[in-house]
């Protein structure tokens, strides 16, 4: 064989295995292994624990969020959360609610009504939003939302909570 037919062979071997690589990561990103799945920061991320604040200001930054795409619209999940953490909020997990949750707008989900943080988060997705006491679906608090939800609104990045508050830390 001469040299240009082994460098022809060489090349073209490297170039197959280069491809072989890039098909195998392409569709394990594509399907994911769900065992793997336990792995990735946002599950991992630590849930809502209740915590006592003595007056004192909470902050977005202190806040994980999981939000849940209750309507439609594909993708409505994702871009409440990415505008929330532009906001300074903690990414919690992404998803679709559960079967049979309906929501027009937006609805917070705390263990309580009374949460603080709940409050804050409920600012920045608009004054009429509600906090309903329900489960958590993932890290932190539960932001269902709706179809008819359409951007953030003006709200403070802290609030001062009253003496010994109970809130999702």
């Amino acid at each position: 064989m001469d040299r240009r037919a082994v460098l022809s062979a060489s090349t073209l071997t490297v170039l197959s295995l280069i491809l072989v690589l890039a098909a195998v990561w392409g569709w394990n990103a594509l399907f994911p292994d769900p065992a793997d799945e336990s792995d990735s920061p946002a599950v991992a991320a630590p849930t809502c624990t209740p915590t006592t604040v003595e007056g004192r200001r909470i902050r977005t930054r202190e806040i994980t969020v999981s939000v849940y795409n209750a309507g439609n619209r594909a993708g409505q999940a994702g871009r409440v959360l990415a505008a929330l953490e532009d906001r300074g909020f903690r990414a919690g997990a992404i998803g679709n609610a559960p079967e049979g949750v309906e929501v027009a707008r937006a609805q917070v989900w705390a263990a309580s009504e009374d949460d603080p943080a709940a409050q804050l988060l409920a600012r920045h997705l608009g004054r009429r939003t509600p906090v309903v006491a329900g489960e958590r679906l993932g890290p932190g608090l539960t932001v269902m939302v709706g179809n008819n939800w359409n951007k953030l609104a003006r709200a403070p990045r802290a609030i001062r909570v009253e003496p010994d508050e109970e809130t999702c830390g």
